[in-house]
């Protein structure tokens, strides 16, 4: 059996592997914010991060260590001091750092297959946990985010970990056990602050264990698996509390209203977490034979192992849809829960299915069948995912496209998520939206700015609400109309990323429409 966990293993390696470059040297939006911190620790020793917005130490720290190891063995630097060189060759050749970073991603999403395996063992059978563990390696949401420098891969393991040794404690429920369940929660927390909700997990699980009387249990298990979280949290972050001024602001910064992803009521969150960003990253298939595992959990078997994997799947989900905000990604570390009753709403229809038809040893194959079945979209597409992320997205040849049509030293302001432009012969200036701050078109102008890209991602969902957002639709309404559009970079099959668009506005005296160029007819890529 173990060989087939290895082969989902190799298989998830694979995948993920296929476009590790992707768009390299030139990193996605969330990245640097996790390798910057990385490399001023391993250039100047100071172990602050200097931001705290997940709070990402499972990242942060190792890829330090990382980066300093590699300094040792390969630059010939100190063995067991900070070394200055780490920051510049960070500067002059960033590629490398990041590629570092994503395999460090790619190791925790890799390592989770077994875990998940385990997991599904435990608290339904071995063929759940295999088919759960093959699934969950072929869905696009994991196996993107799996590959990014962020705490997405991280927060996915430490929560199975953690999930693992609490519903291990149903069996088996010693001081020592409470606490690696705790020291395995703490080090999530320390990933992602959402999964402190699995606490209540634990308490659940010790308290079930407590009242079947489990050998070992005691409330000071629980206790000291609680205080075991916490002390791991302290000791893993210790700056969230000695730098608690910056910690602060990264937590006031990453739930700042974000366009498109706030605006929902804590119900309204909830209700799209189920009803449309779970169904999306699982597809619908999936989603809906998870429905009916969990119906099936708590109408028929009521095993607690499985009650505990739906409290701390529960409280998960509702602690984060009471956020200001809303993400496709947030519900990722509770995800693998969701395959394993999936799978078993699998089975369970099958066994149903050859039960009615009088021949109950058809059940294994029906399930092989069936979970083969629901498996086929999302593996293609996962390929479909690789294929588009193997090539250059709309941001890189937007960037190469300004290299070369742009004038050295001219002046261009862009909205996030558009062409990286560090290194290049053109003054830029970033903000999230062109039109957040108050400016006309006007104004850009006069303060020198002739050239601007837009992502349609951010200017769309302004101009399509101009009623909620008036002067913001009315500045882009004004740049369509007295700019002249440059450049079209458009996703596609083959290419990922946001419709990107480059307009240039001269001088104030031609932004109107008589004096538009006649030759202002953009190309799209």
């Amino acid at each position: 059996m173990w060989w087939a966990v290895l082969g989902i293993m190799v298989l998830s390696l694979g995948l993920e592997v296929w476009a590790v470059s992707y768009d390299l040297p030139y990193p996605g939006v969330d990245e640097p914010t996790f390798v910057r911190p990385a490399v001023n620790i391993a250039s100047t020793g100071d172990l602050d991060p200097h931001w705290f917005g997940h709070p990402g130490s499972t990242t942060i720290y190792p890829l330090a260590g990382l980066y300093h190891a590699w300094d040792a063995v390969g630059h010939g630097g100190p063995a067991l001091a900070p070394d200055a060189q780490v920051a510049d060759r960070f500067a002059t050749s960033p590629g490398t750092f990041y590629l570092i970073g994503r395999l460090w991603a790619i190791a925790y999403a890799v390592a989770a297959i077994p875990l998940l395996f385990l997991l599904g063992r435990r608290c339904f059978s071995t063929a759940v946990g295999l088919a759960g563990a093959a699934l969950w390696a072929v869905l696009p949401l994991a196996v993107s985010y799996g590959r990014v420098v962020r705490t997405d891969s991280a927060g996915i393991f430490f929560a199975l970990l953690a999930l693992l040794l609490i519903v291990r404690l149903l069996d088996r429920a010693s001081i020592r056990d409470y606490v690696l369940a705790g020291i395995a929660l703490g080090l999530g927390i320390s990933s992602r602050y959402f999964l402190v909700t699995l606490l209540a997990a634990l308490v659940i699980a010790g308290a079930i264990a407590i009242r079947r009387r489990v050998p070992g249990t005691s409330v000071r298990g629980i206790a000291a698996g609680v205080g075991a979280a916490v002390a791991t949290f302290a000791v893993t972050t210790p700056f969230f509390f000695l730098d608690w001024t910056t910690a602060r602001a990264s937590l006031a910064d990453e739930n700042t209203s974000n366009l498109g992803h706030d605006g929902l009521s804590p119900v309204g969150n909830l209700r799209w977490y189920l009803g449309n960003s779970i169904p999306k990253s699982l597809t619908l298939p999936v989603a809906l034979l998870a429905l009916i595992g969990i119906i099936v959990a708590l109408a028929y078997r009521r095993d607690p192992r499985r009650l505990v994997l739906l409290a701390g799947g529960t409280t998960f989900l509702v602690a984060i849809s009471m956020s200001e905000l809303h993400w496709e990604r947030w519900p990722l570390p509770i995800l693998p829960v969701v395959v394993l009753f999936a799978v078993d709403g699998v089975a369970w229809l099958t066994a149903e299915l050859s039960a009615r038809l009088g021949q109950p040893e058809l059940s294994p194959a029906l399930v092989v069948a069936g979970v083969v079945l629901v498996a086929l979209w999302p593996a293609r597409d996962v390929v479909r995912l690789n294929v588009r992320e193997s090539r250059p997205s709309t941001r890189v040849v937007a960037r190469h496209w300004i290299e070369a049509n742009i004038p050295p030293g001219s002046t261009l302001v862009k909205e996030l998520k558009t062409a990286p432009l560090d290194n290049t012969a053109v003054h830029w200036m970033e903000r999230h939206t062109l039109a957040g701050v108050g400016w006309t078109l006007d104004q850009y102008v006069d303060n020198g700015f002739h050239y601007f890209v837009t992502n349609s991602g951010i200017s769309g969902t302004y101009s399509t609400q101009p009623h909620r957002y008036p002067v913001q639709a009315r500045f882009y309404r004004e740049l369509r109309h007295d700019g002249c559009l440059l450049h079209v970079f458009r996703p596609g099959s083959n290419r990922d990323g946001p419709l990107i668009r480059v307009y240039e506005v001269s001088d104030p005296d031609s932004t109107s429409a008589a004096a538009r160029s006649p030759d202002c007819t953009a190309p799209s890529i």
